[in-house]
């Protein structure tokens, strides 16, 4: 944990560095009570949001969110059934419209694939010289002729840099760094569609030789399609590179250095970036690797001193050691019957039968009783965890009281809809094993009415052994100290 807030105070002191404060405020009676929150990505690697403020809309409905920033960055409010974004420039105040309150209905909250429709949020104050006008009215006319050239399937070279010279005419005209490198990427997007096939001319073309960009969506949207799968043995991307092998020395820098050495004027950073998102995608790709990749990138955030890069290192590798036996669960803090806030590490020491379900769930409501019958057979170190979901703040005691005990805790998830894909939820109920050490032992765990008794006794005798031969071991040398 106290690396994450390393790297989140790493990251506001960058920005900082010059900054301005950046003002998005509003009002709308809709919200009124309700707490927003406002996010970025740092990361559109593994697109793992940043929290930049949050607000408590007044009774009003008035909200003001304020946060500092150097550059121009895409934000974003979750709400509820929508995700409301917004180009944000340093040193502005936007005004926004937000739109009408749509809270999820059961079946949404119940749908673990379920996302928000992404719209744009309206700014009442805009202008012609703003960057969310020129960026949407590009836009427009981009989406338009690239759905067109991929559906008439043109991939004459000549045909399609004629029409990006039309495209690029008669859009708006600005001369600021972001907006000339967006219109790059997404005619870099169009060419990629269309006759780029060859992706290696395009990297050194449009990549290699400069800083990425991190905070350009157009332009991580073509790194993402040009590097997709780049250190997967059967692309061959690079030539007569071997990283695989390379993996065996668990070093991050020595798989950076070996990729610098085909062109010396690779930049570092864009270097670095390839390889996390290469890494990213071989692990999924090529199993044998993954114990690999996983040391590859651990050691990668240890040792990247740049913040936002060693931030999409982090991502990366709790993305990929994420409900991984072996290793610590998704961590969460959440609220129990008395409005405490309650984590895994306030139980560490115990097993935790850890398990997901929502009152509307027919499966869990039949559960429920099986696991009141744990919870009063159970050992001393075994503990149920319940995440509920379904259940208002101000019915949660009510609700819980007749089956909570000192071996059967709930917390309520409402609100922390992130936690469900986290924990990769697809269907209520949903189980997980962790020992007292704080791993991850069964993932996913069987449920109460499948063979979970059976295999629990087996980890639960395997995990004491061991434990007593460690402390064995700790007495008896000691006594020879």
């Amino acid at each position: 944990m106290k690396k994450f807030v390393v790297v989140g105070l790493l990251i506001l002191i960058s920005l900082s560095s010059h900054a301005q404060a950046t003002i998005i405020k509003g009002k709308n009676k809709d919200y009124s009570n309700k707490e927003l929150k406002l996010y970025t990505y740092f990361d559109r690697i593994t697109f793992t949001p940043s929290q930049l403020d949050s607000c408590l809309v007044d009774s009003s409905g008035n909200f003001i969110f304020s946060f500092q920033q150097n550059t121009i960055n895409q934000v974003f409010i979750n709400l509820q059934t929508k995700q409301g974004f917004l180009l944000a420039q340093s040193g502005k105040t936007y005004v926004i419209t937000l739109p009408p309150y749509q809270p999820m209905s059961v079946e949404q909250k119940l749908d673990p694939y379920f996302s928000p429709k992404p719209i744009l949020l309206p700014v009442i104050n805009i202008d012609s010289n703003d960057i969310n006008w020129k960026v949407r009215v590009f836009d427009h006319y981009y989406k338009i002729i690239l759905n067109q050239l991929v559906i008439r399937k043109i991939e004459n070279p000549d045909t399609v840099e004629y029409t990006i010279n039309l495209l690029d005419k008669n859009t708006p005209n600005d001369t600021s760094r972001f907006y000339c490198n967006y219109k790059k990427y997404c005619y870099v997007n169009i060419r990629l569609a269309t006759y780029m096939k060859d992706l290696w001319p395009v990297a050194k073309q449009y990549f290699l030789h400069s800083s990425p960009l991190l905070n350009n969506p157009a332009y991580m949207s073509a790194f993402n399609d040009v590097f997709d799968n780049c250190l997967s043995p059967l692309k061959h991307f690079f030539p007569s590179m071997n990283f695989i092998r390379s993996l065996t020395t668990h070093r991050f820098s020595v798989l950076v250095d070996s990729f610098m050495t085909i062109d010396t004027n690779i930049n570092r950073q864009t270097a670095q970036l390839i390889i996390l998102r290469g890494l990213y995608d071989l692990f999924y790709d090529y199993k044998p690797a993954q114990e690999k990749i996983i040391a590859t990138i651990d050691d990668a955030q240890q040792t990247l001193t740049d913040p936002t890069m060693r931030l999409i290192a982090q991502n990366i590798y709790n993305k990929i050691t994420a409900l991984r036996v072996g290793y610590p669960p998704p961590e969460f803090s959440l609220p129990n019957h008395l409005g405490l806030k309650k984590s895994l590490r306030n139980y560490r020491g115990k097993f935790i039968y850890l398990n997901f379900c929502h009152s509307q769930s027919l499966a869990c409501q039949k559960q429920l009783p099986l696991l009141q019958r744990y919870a009063q057979s159970a050992p001393k170190d075994f503990l149920i965890v319940t995440i509920m979901y379904g259940v208002k703040k101000k019915d949660f005691g009510h609700f819980t009281k007749k089956y909570r005990s000192s071996h059967w805790i709930f917390l309520n998830g409402e609100g922390h809809a992130d936690l469900i894909n986290k924990y990769k939820v697809v269907a209520f109920p949903t189980y997980y094993l962790i020992d007292p050490n704080g791993y991850i032992s069964l993932s996913p765990a069987p449920a109460p009415t499948e063979d979970f008794n059976q295999l629990f006794v087996s980890k639960y005798k395997k995990w004491h052994l061991e434990h007593r031969k460690k402390e064995a071991g700790i007495k008896a040398s000691n006594y020879f100290q």
